[in-house]
């Protein structure tokens, strides 16, 4: 129990979400190992942060938030933006702190996308919380 304890515990601070959205996959070429271990310490983080809230938000929840950005196109900022209310209407409703905690988190990441780049970044973020959470998903 004390692991999920941590778990639950992890925290993003505006340099973990600058890091997540500002991704530059191309240089981690295995050239440089620093790069490398950074980015898997990042994706690690990730992993622990998920599995901490998995059970905050239902899977389908989940796919649905997820559908709508996977169809959105790169120039479609202001459609972006436009989800975080939708997401704050999710957490409203689960009524849960660990719902709130994955829709901030989701919300957060959507406020510093402000590029086509950082938005293609986003999409790959998102895909790999939904990932995450099919895997640590529990149900009620």
């Amino acid at each position: 129990m004390a692991g999920n304890d941590r778990n639950s515990r992890v925290e993003f601070n505006d340099t973990d979400y600058q890091r997540l959205i500002g991704l530059k996959l191309n240089e981690v070429d295995g050239k440089d190992p620093q790069k490398v271990r950074s980015l898997n310490a990042l994706i690690d983080k990730l992993e622990r942060f998920v599995k901490g809230q998995a059970n905050g938000i239902t899977p389908s929840q989940l796919r649905n938030i997820y559908s709508v950005i996977k169809e959105l196109e790169d120039d479609k900022l202001g459609e972006l933006i436009f989800l975080r209310p939708k997401l704050a209407y999710i957490s409203a409703r689960q009524q849960n702190r660990k719902a709130l905690v994955m829709t901030d988190f989701i919300s957060k990441l959507i406020s510093k996308v402000s590029t086509q780049a950082e938005f293609k970044n986003f999409k790959t973020v998102m895909e790999a919380v939904v990932a995450y959470h099919k895997l640590y998903y529990k149900g009620n």
